[in-house]
C-alpha cells in the first residue's frame, strides 16, 4: 500500500497583525499489488482482499429494485439480487485538512481553527441495518414517505441477511474540526498576583458536519480491525465539547 502526501504553508506577520495557513493534503491508493501464492483472494462476509482491489473491499451483491406497480412501495416480488461485485473502499482514499491562525488587535487576540475532510470510502450503516432486518423500526420499513432506495434495502435485507449492499454508504465528510480563541490579558493584570502574563483559551471541537451519509456520524465505528475497516453500529458519534483555559506564567 502507497500513501503520499504534501503540505503546503503561508504566513505574514506585521507588529500588530498575523495570520498563518497550512494545507496538508494525503492520498492512499490502497491497492493490493500481490499476494503469496498460497494465499489467493481472501473473501469475507462483505469484503475481498485480492490483487487489483484495495485491502478490504466492500464486495456484495448486486441489489436492483422496481415499483412496478407504481404503488409507492417495495415487495420482495420487486427485489433482484444479482452476484457480488465490488462497491467501493473501506479506507479514505484521500485526506485535506486546512489549519488556520489569525492575530488581531496587537496580536493580542489569536483565533485559530482546523478544518478536515476524508474521501473516497465507504462503511456500512449497520444501526440502521438491524434495525431494518430484526427490529423492523427503521424509516424504510415504517415511513410513507421515505426514498424507494430506503424501502427496497430495508425489504432486501429481510429477505436475506447477506443483502447488505443497501447499507454501504459513502462516507465523505468535511468537518469543522475545531476552533479556538486565545486572548493574552493586559500584563497589568498578572502582576497583581506576580505573575509576568496570562491567556484565556475558548475552544470548542467538533463543531460542523457536512455528508451524505444517513448514519449518525462518518466517523463513528463499532469495530476498526488492524486494516481499517469500519462498521457504524449503535454506537454515538465523536463528541462536540468545549474548553476554558486559563495559563498563568509566573
Amino acid at each position: 500500500m502507497r500513501v503520499s502526501g504534501s503540505d503546503i504553508a503561508a504566513q505574514a506577520s506585521t507588529a500588530t497583525l498575523a495570520a498563518a495557513m497550512n494545507t496538508k493534503i494525503d492520498s492512499q491508493p490502497n491497492t493490493v499489488s500481490r499476494m503469496p501464492p498460497i494465499s489467493g483472494p481472501i473473501i469475507g462476509a462483505t469484503t475481498i482482499t485480492a490483487v487489483g482491489y484495495p485491502i478490504q473491499g466492500w464486495y456484495l451483491p448486486k441489489i436492483t429494485y422496481e415499483d412496478a406497480n407504481h404503488d409507492g412501495l417495495i415487495a420482495q416480488s420487486e427485489i433482484t439480487a444479482g452476484a457480488r461485485y465490488f462497491i467501493g473502499y473501506s479506507q479514505p482514499r484521500g485526506e485535506v485538512s486546512l489549519y488556520s491562525g489569525l492575530e488581531l488587535f496587537g496580536r493580542k487576540l489569536r483565533l485559530s481553527g482546523n478544518l478536515d475532510s476524508k474521501f473516497g470510502s465507504w462503511q456500512l450503516n449497520g444501526t440502521e441495518r438491524i434495525r431494518c432486518e430484526s427490529r423492523r423500526n427503521c424509516r424504510g420499513a415504517l415511513d410513507p414517505t421515505a426514498s424507494l432506495e430506503e424501502k427496497a434495502r430495508a425489504t432486501a435485507i429481510r429477505m436475506n441477511s447477506t443483502y447488505q449492499t443497501g447499507f454501504v454508504e459513502k462516507i465523505d465528510f468535511i468537518r469543522l474540526r475545531e476552533l479556538s480563541a486565545t486572548y493574552t490579558v493586559p500584563s497589568s493584570w498578572p502582576r497583581l498576583i506576580g505573575a509576568q502574563r496570562a491567556t484565556i483559551t475558548l475552544a470548542g471541537r467538533n463543531l460542523g458536519l457536512i455528508t451524505d451519509y444517513t448514519g449518525q456520524d462518518p466517523e463513528t465505528g463499532y469495530f476498526t480491525t488492524e486494516t481499517g475497516l469500519q462498521s457504524d453500529f449503535q454506537s454515538g458519534p465523536p463528541p462536540r465539547y468545549f474548553t476554558f483555559r486559563l495559563n498563568v506564567t509566573f
